[in-house]
């Protein structure tokens, strides 16, 4: 496997048919890191992506230490693998602020005949964003991915153990090749202007080796613009005192701590939250733990900032089914007829402040896909669920009545790939209606979310 150095120094290099053919996207915690990585692969959702011709022109002013690289000016062209399909799309296309900080690695570990290169990092208080290629010469890893998402099995920060939760997308380069984009959340409280991480890998794919590495990330300029604002606010949610405690907000992310004390019922908060434009802020992941025996509970909610924010409207929410996971508390809203074949507009109300757009449906074979986002006080979000739709077939809710056999199963993981190009399309949902054209589609009464509209709040960078 090339280095990163080799990469950079290879200039008009067309690289065709790289078959970036699946995408996941996942949330692994230390502790479902631990339960086995069975019940992680079954919680793995493939997307595919069409191959692209990839042209790398290298300029670039670097300066080399001992077990890291600082970049003088990290602002790359997008063709170069620093900047791929998984950063642009997760990160940049979100906050383009995401190419001014992005620091190269570019180590490699060999050992056993699995090569590991780390390509490159992008740090702040809130989140470690972490860009790696695994490549097994032993074996095809095409549908073996969980060693290299687990990816770093132990991480070290300035000498301290990190124990954090983490997530992370992937696509496949080829049979043996895998590029993971990993998510680490952290919180810290204070501002470094340098991370010294620590890596260490022991085993993959059951082969004992050391893939370890410690590099060095200068998070000074990125400390220099980071706010931190203490937040007086308590929110009461089914009798629990909610304390906001602080928001954290760095050019790339923003993150909300709370803490309470319950007696019988663990609560956890979310928030909606628009910039001074009215642009959602979108959400990029929560935490939340508990200690049982002192009934205290410790959340934060974290979110991609969006580029040159400087003003935050946020407002609180609480969803029932976090914790209860209980389907039936709401109730069936009246469906709407739509010939399947020909799209239409179409506008579900779920109340007087929340709507569902649907932006499209196509008919492929026996499957129905249905495209939609939800709007709130006529803005529209991106990924925030704030009821359920459901699609009857000849009258009846067929996500009620159908059950899926593995080659259907298939079916549907290609089609999401191939109607989801985009990470930014909203959600969708697939259902198979077989020759059916009696369909209807109508969504659920929102009694799960509960909106503190009252308790709403800004937040301005000074």
């Amino acid at each position: 496997m090339k280095d990163i150095y080799e990469l950079l120094n290879e200039a008009n290099i067309d690289v065709t048919e790289i078959d970036i053919n699946k995408i996941e996207e996942m949330e692994v915690s230390e502790l479902e890191r631990k339960r086995g990585k069975k019940k992680l692969m079954a919680s793995i959702k493939t997307k595919k992506r069409t191959s692209k011709k990839i042209a790398m022109v290298a300029s670039l002013v670097i300066i080399m230490g001992m077990s890291s690289i600082v970049i003088a000016k990290p602002a790359w062209a997008m063709d170069i693998p620093l900047i791929g399909d998984l950063i642009q799309n997760n990160l940049i296309n979100n906050n383009s602020k995401y190419k001014d900080y992005i620091q190269a690695v570019g180590q490699t570990k060999s050992d056993q005949g699995i090569d590991i290169t780390f390509e490159s990092a992008i740090a702040d208080n809130n989140v470690l964003n972490l860009s790696f290629v695994v490549k097994n010469n032993n074996e095809s890893i095409e549908n073996n991915i969980v060693d290299a998402m687990v990816i770093p099995t132990s991480l070290e920060v300035n000498g301290e153990k990190i124990n954090a939760s983490s997530g992370g997308s992937h696509e496949i380069i080829d049979a043996n090749t895998i590029r993971v984009l990993k998510k680490i959340n952290w919180d810290y409280n204070k501002v470094y202007d340098k991370l010294d991480v620590g890596i260490e890998i022991s085993e993959m794919y059951g082969k004992k080796g050391n893939w370890s590495v410690n590099f060095a990330l200068d998070t000074k300029e990125i400390a220099k613009n980071t706010y931190v604002e203490k937040l007086d606010k308590v929110i009461k949610v089914d009798g629990v005192d909610i304390k906001l405690d602080k928001l954290t907000m760095t050019p790339l992310t923003i993150n909300i701590n709370y803490s309470a004390e319950y007696k019988d019922k663990e609560v956890y908060l979310n928030f909606l939250m628009f910039d001074e434009n009215g642009v959602e802020v979108i959400n990029n992941g929560n935490r939340g733990s508990s200690s049982r025996v002192k009934k205290i509970i410790e959340g934060s909610c974290k979110y991609i900032n969006n580029t040159n924010a400087k003003q935050l409207k946020i407002i609180p929410f609480y969803d029932k089914y976090r914790m209860e996971e209980n389907n039936e508390i709401e109730k069936k809203l009246p469906s709407t007829k739509i010939n399947i074949e020909k799209y239409s507009p179409l506008n579900l109300k779920i109340n007087e402040d929340a709507s569902i757009d649907i932006n499209d449906w196509i008919v492929d074979g026996e499957f129905l896909i249905v495209k939609y986002s939800y709007r709130y006080l006529d803005t529209e979000l991106t990924n925030t669920s704030l009821a359920k739709i459901y699609i009857n077939v000849d009258g009846e809710d067929v996500s009620k009545v159908q059950s899926w056999n593995e080659e259907d199963e298939e079916k549907k993981n290609n089609l999401y790939s191939k109607y989801n190009e985009s990470n930014r399309d909203g959600l969708m949902r697939i259902e198979k209606i077989g020759d059916s054209k009696n369909i209807e589609i109508g969504c659920y009464d929102g009694s799960s979310i509960e909106i503190f509209n009252d308790q709403a709040f800004t937040v301005t960078k000074k």
